[in-house]
């Protein structure tokens, strides 16, 4: 589904990753597809899993207009603030690869923990 996961529970936990060139076209010009992978992930949450959506980014650069691509700041938000209103997915942001990874890892471990709890 995403592009991580926990082994054996591929169906109720997910992180989707992407740096600020993948999002650009996430958000734009492969939106068909990307919403189809948002309403995926929603009824994982909705079966008690859990999805995120890791970007590997400075915050303000995804609300800055670019000339490489035609996404307006304001598409951007809005897209954003759908992915965790409307479909229930957590969002974290950040420019250091490992405090992105730690986000994920924290996340399966705390997870996969509650999981044996049950």
């Amino acid at each position: 589904m995403g592009d991580y996961s926990i082994l054996g529970f591929e169906d109720r936990w997910c992180v989707e990753r992407k740096m600020i060139s993948d999002l650009v076209g996430f958000v734009g010009r492969e939106r068909e597809k990307t919403v189809k992978k948002l309403v995926r992930m929603r009824e994982i949450i909705t079966r008690g899993g859990w999805c995120g959506l890791a970007i590997e980014a400075k915050e303000g650069e995804l609300y800055v207009p670019r000339q490489t691509d035609a996404i307006h700041p304001e598409v951007m938000r809005a897209f954003l603030l759908s992915v965790n209103v409307r479909y229930g997915i957590h969002t974290y942001i950040h420019h250091d690869r490992e405090w992105v990874a730690r986000w994920v890892l924290d996340r399966a471990v705390k997870f996969y923990n509650i999981l044996r709890e049950t």
